[in-house]
């Protein structure tokens, strides 16, 4: 995730680089999990405890500008 993220908090981010993103880590998830359920693909992210990559890019966004 943190590559994917890097530099993110300087640069607008678009809707559809958004779901860009959001389309990368769910098929990260997939492969790794060798299955298409997405029931149990939001479940894995659940239990891991991965938050959305929106609510990635807002958190690092307000930490970059708090400092």
């Amino acid at each position: 995730m943190p590559v994917l993220l890097y530099g993110l908090e300087v640069c607008p981010v678009s809707v559809s680089d958004m779901r860009s993103l959001e389309f990368t880590v769910k098929r990260i998830m997939i492969n790794l999990f060798r299955t298409d359920d997405s029931g149990i693909i939001n479940s894995c992210m659940s239990h891991f405890d991965l938050p959305t990559v929106s609510e990635l890019v807002g958190q690092r966004t307000n930490r970059f500008l708090l400092k």
